[in-house]
């Protein structure tokens, strides 16, 4: 009864809710992100940024890589909704992406 009586001083530290997340968690799901895919997404997102209309073969040019790995590259920023739907073979696509966006932080934290 003695222990009810005193007061009890505030806690200093704030208690952490449940939902948040430690602040490395977005940094690792970003890394993880971009392992899965392609260590040049970072870049191709970046060029989309700077491009009102890109292409895979502006992406190859650019990044220095194959066309395949462009195409893959492309598919990505599609996955994404970052470019528009492809077109007949050899055609530019309008990029859906602002040059002061960080898109794939957005996609990150729309869960998918």
């Amino acid at each position: 009864h003695w222990q009810q009586s005193v007061p009890q001083p505030e806690r200093l530290v704030p208690e952490q809710k449940e939902t948040d997340e430690a602040p490395w968690e977005k940094l690792i799901a970003r890394k993880s992100f971009i392992s899965d895919r392609d260590e040049m997404l970072e870049e191709a997102i970046a060029i989309a940024q700077k491009n009102d209309r890109i292409s895979t073969s502006l992406l190859q040019r650019r990044l220095r890589v194959g066309y395949p790995r462009a195409g893959r590259l492309m598919e990505a920023l599609y996955e994404m909704g970052l470019v528009e739907h492809p077109k007949e073979g050899g055609k530019t696509r309008k990029t859906y992406v602002e040059s002061q966006e960080d898109p794939l932080d957005d996609y990150l934290a729309n869960g998918n």
